[in-house]
């Protein structure tokens, strides 16, 4: 039997009797209801979206990456306004009809959403300028494995992301690897449990491909209300608060995003032994990393930004060299960056008397004083 390993989920198989409003089977699931799920998912979807919790090496890994200072990072004060640039390569499946699974202008806003989501990490994201159409009728059907599908056309230096119609039948929204999953890249199916507009599962995987975890992540432990072991348990980020699974709508109002308190399978302790206070009441239902309605997955806290940071600068050291830009040429950014500023007429004064063409700004043949003139008029943002 084929099982992928070190896989995060958001959504997983139902078991037979099971609503979409109930507890889906993924790797948080306890007692009976893990079995039952686990059970049907090994009969349905060949027991690949059925991980219980992560590896017990992954487990150790992290802890000693926290050990080493690898998940900290400095202040991030000045990091929205100076962003570093990460490659998404987009993938979609296409049937040889000619359907495909997402167009081109909902990526782009999909791409403008993830980037303001990363924004307060110092990031943003440009997208590879070529798409890469994967004809094949099957997948573009359903896809039954997404480390299958993630080794087509793997790209160096950026973050593969595959769009399908179905992912298991329709009943996955999305699936990443953490920065030491054996097979790199994220899935995403191109509705969510209802939901067309699937940009908060992207960022939510995205947060998965810099090594958050889930709110109501137990694989350290379960940190509960006003605890102190934050930094060694749950989702191991001490500003977002202890939680229970919400098993989406089943335990927070769609409508408002407000915690279901009427339903007792929700406010019931979690995990043994129980807590003192309720978890559950301590939830965050409109944070990115929880399993809260797609449409009220909103917003990532400071430490999460920061998580995110460390991740990016000391562990996908791959994603620092990216080959597409976001950033808008402008006659005098020599530079690139999107402005004209001193490190342009720094470059314009290197090539001084010379027949360098960059530097022909006013297309003279030699670099001089017609340049600056011209540098200086354009000084500023790129506009």
């Amino acid at each position: 039997m084929r099982v992928e390993k070190k896989e995060q989920t958001h959504g997983a198989c139902l078991p037979n009797g099971f609503s979409q409003n109930m507890m889906r089977c993924d790797h948080r699931l306890i007692g009976v209801l893990m079995a039952t799920c686990c059970a049907a998912c090994t009969t349905q979807l060949d027991a690949q979206q059925c991980e219980v919790r992560l590896e017990t090496d992954d487990i150790q890994l992290v802890r000693d990456r926290m050990e080493l200072g690898l998940y900290e990072s400095g202040p991030l004060l000045l990091r929205s306004q100076q962003r570093d640039q990460v490659e998404i390569k987009w993938h979609v499946l296409t049937d040889s009809a000619g359907n495909q699974a997402i167009d081109e202008a909902t990526l782009d806003d999909y791409l403008i959403r993830l980037s303001e989501a990363f924004a307060p990490a110092g990031i943003e994201f440009c997208a590879n300028s070529e798409i890469d159409y994967i004809i094949d009728d099957a997948l573009f059907a359903d896809v039954q494995s997404t480390y299958e599908l993630r080794v087509i056309n793997a790209t160096p230096n950026a973050i593969d992301i595959y769009w399908c119609p179905s992912i298991y039948e329709g009943q996955l929204c999305g699936s990443s690897s953490y920065s030491f999953g054996p097979i790199q890249g994220i899935v995403m199916q191109t509705t969510c449990l209802g939901e067309a507009d699937v940009s908060s599962i992207l960022i939510h995987e995205t947060g998965h491909y810099f090594d958050l975890l889930h709110t109501h992540e137990t694989g350290w432990g379960f940190d509960c209300p006003g605890g102190s072991a934050c930094e060694t348990t749950g989702d191991l980020v001490c500003d977002t608060a202890p939680s229970k699974n919400l098993q989406f709508d089943a335990c927070v109002d769609p409508a408002d995003c407000s915690l279901r308190l009427d339903v007792d399978a929700c406010i019931s302790g979690y995990p043994a032994p129980l807590c003192d206070g309720s978890p559950y009441l301590e939830s965050e239902a409109t944070n990115y990393m929880s399993y809260s309605p797609v449409r009220c997955l909103v917003e990532f806290t400071p430490g999460q930004h920061q998580r995110i940071n460390a991740t990016y600068e000391n562990l996908r050291p791959e994603l620092h060299s990216p080959s597409c830009s976001t950033t808008v040429p402008c006659v005098g950014d020599l530079s690139g960056d999107g402005s004209v500023r001193g490190e342009d007429l720094a470059i314009l004064l290197s090539a001084w008397g010379m027949e360098e063409e960059a530097s022909d700004l006013d297309g003279s043949g030699i670099v001089g004083g017609g340049d600056i003139a011209v540098l200086l008029n354009n000084w500023g943002e790129c506009r």
